[in-house]
C-alpha cells in the first residue's frame, strides 16, 4: 500500500465535503487506476481545475509535486516480501486452502501468544504510560486501527493518549518529541519508521 492512498483516504475522512481538496481527492480515488498514466494537464481537466491547483493539491498531501504523487500511486504486490500481505495473496491462499486453514493459522497465533507473552515487558509499558506526560500511539492503516482502539480503552480508564491517522502529522510529532514524550508504535513487522519513510 502506497503513501498516496493512505494520504488520500485521510484527506477524504477529514476535509469538508464542499472543499476543492475534497473534490480533487474524490476524483483521484474514483480514477485511481489511471493516476500513473495521466499527465498533470489531463488530471486537471478531469477535475475541471487548473494545473497549478493540482500542483498545490499534491503539496497539500505532502508530495514535492504531481510527479512525486504519481510515483506513490503504484500498488506493488508483496512490496515487503510478506507472502500473506496484500489482496491477491490473501485471496489466493483462501481460494487454495480454504477458510478452515485461515482459522487454524489464527488459532496457532493466539496459542503462541498465550505461551510467549512477556508480562514483565507489558508491566514496564504500563508504568511508562502512566508516568509520561505526553503519550502517543501511532500506526499506519490497520495498525492505526489498533492505536485508535488502544486510545479508546485507555480513555475509559482515565488516561488520555494521542493518535493521528495522518502520517505527516505523525512524522512532525516524532520530530518535535521531548523527554516527556512516549511513543507506542503499532506495526506488524517492526518497520514502521523505514516503511513510512519517516526521517531519522
Amino acid at each position: 500500500m502506497g503513501l498516496l492512498i493512505i494520504r488520500l483516504l485521510n484527506l477524504l475522512n477529514n476535509a469538508p465535503t464542499d472543499s476543492t481538496n475534497y473534490y480533487i481527492g474524490l476524483t483521484m480515488i474514483n480514477h485511481y487506476d489511471q493516476i500513473q498514466t495521466l499527465s498533470i494537464g489531463e488530471f486537471a481537466a478531469l477535475c475541471h481545475v487548473s494545473k497549478s491547483t493540482v500542483s498545490k493539491f499534491a503539496r497539500t498531501l505532502g508530495f514535492d509535486d504531481y510527479g512525486d504523487l504519481k510515483d506513490n500511486a503504484a500498488f506493488i504486490e508483496n512490496r515487503f516480501n510478506n507472502p500473506l500481505n496484500y489482496r491477491s495473496n490473501i485471496l489466493s491462499a483462501l481460494e487454495q486452502e480454504g477458510v478452515d486453514s485461515y482459522f487454524d493459522a489464527v488459532i496457532q497465533d493466539i496459542d503462541y501468544l498465550r505461551h510467549h507473552l512477556d508480562l514483565p515487558a507489558i508491566e514496564r509499558i504500563a508504568q511508562a504510560i502512566v508516568s509520561h506526560k505526553n503519550v502517543f500511539a501511532f500506526g499506519i492503516l490497520f495498525s492505526e486501527s489498533a492505536a485508535i482502539d488502544f486510545q479508546i480503552k485507555l480513555a475509559y480508564n482515565g488516561k488520555f493518549i494521542r493518535t493521528f491517522q495522518d502520517d505527516l502529522v505523525q512524522e512532525e510529532i516524532i520530530k518535535s518529541a521531548d523527554e516527556e514524550s512516549l511513543f507506542i508504535i503499532f506495526t506488524k513487522y517492526g518497520d514502521y519508521l523505514t516503511k513510512q519513510q519517516i526521517r531519522n
